[in-house]
């Protein structure tokens, strides 16, 4: 198997200074990805992508690989497709519109596919390359927005290419038409499985590629992409909707007051965030909880 999922915004390395996107200036997004190209070659790595990358999506990627025996590829909005034991320095570009990345400084209309060919100007289809090379089944498992960035990538795979494929996919994908019949199917019942399936919505498509890997696949009589969505659709049949746990808002004081004892407890980010959400009961969202935590950190 080979599993493509997505990299992380956590990351366990400080970002390189080169690689500090917000501080990428072009006046297109040609202009923008050469001088993010060159910033790249110069920086230096400092760790194999699988470590690099943190966070419970990463995590059930690996564990996915531990298990399943395959192999392990991400697509980075800032490196392009990168493997697993390749090492590349952190940085922070995204291809969100809210930033930092070349949507959130250009006045250009937001195409998330002409970002992805323009990393990449002298391969035409980096990601189905990977995909045509496989011997066996291809596992893709990105959010929807990292789908929507590789989808054209992926449109120029041939019919008997695409049948490799099994796309891990959630509500809300808009998925090519000649895609649509390799997609397995989630949603949030995968929380009522328990440990190690449950988590935030954020990580839903990464943790669903566990179980499809672990699960599903683990069983070989099932070949086709339609008996592996079957099994997928029976198994979740079986579990009540996932009813998430109400939490409390609290402000940036009150939550920086229990990440910073998190802190001097050596609590990892994630670990620290699952628990200020199940064991305090606090409402948090990733990307606050970890400029919350880094506050935190510097001022131990």
């Amino acid at each position: 198997m080979l599993l493509i999922g997505s990299c992380s915004a956590t990351k366990r390395f400080p970002v390189h200074p080169l690689l500090r996107a917000a501080q990428v200036s072009g006046k297109t997004l040609a202009a923008y990805a050469g001088i993010w190209r060159d910033r790249i070659t110069r920086a230096e790595p400092t760790a194999a992508a699988r470590d690099m990358y943190a966070g419970v999506g990463a995590a059930a990627l690996r564990e996915a690989i531990q298990n399943g025996q395959g192999r392990l590829l991400f697509v980075s909005a800032g490196l392009g497709v990168v493997s697993a034991s390749e090492r590349i320095a952190s940085y922070d570009l995204t291809v969100s519109r809210a930033g930092p990345g070349p949507f959130s400084v250009l006045k250009v209309p937001y195409r998330p596919q002409e970002w992805w060919a323009a990393v990449h100007p002298s391969r035409r289809s980096p990601l189905a390359d990977y995909v045509r090379s496989a011997d066996d089944t291809v596992v893709l498992a990105l959010p929807a927005a990292y789908l929507a960035m590789v989808s054209e990538d992926l449109t120029r795979l041939s019919s008997r290419q695409v049948t490799k494929l099994r796309i891990i996919a959630t509500g809300g994908f808009r998925v090519p038409a000649q895609l649509q019949e390799q997609c397995i199917w989630y949603d949030s019942r995968l929380n009522s499985l328990g440990r190690p399936y449950s988590g935030s919505m954020a990580s839903l498509v990464s943790r669903a590629a566990l179980h499809f890997a672990t699960v599903v696949m683990a069983d070989g009589r099932l070949k086709s992409a339609a008996s592996h969505r079957a099994r997928v659709e029976k198994i979740l049949a079986t579990q009540p909707d996932f009813v998430r746990a109400q939490r409390e808002p609290q402000s940036d004081a009150q939550i920086l007051k229990r990440v910073r004892s998190m802190v001097r407890n050596a609590f990892s980010t994630t670990r620290a965030l699952e628990e200020l959400r199940t064991a305090h009961g606090v409402a948090c969202e990733a990307g606050r909880f970890r400029r919350l935590y880094e506050v935190a950190n510097d001022g131990k």
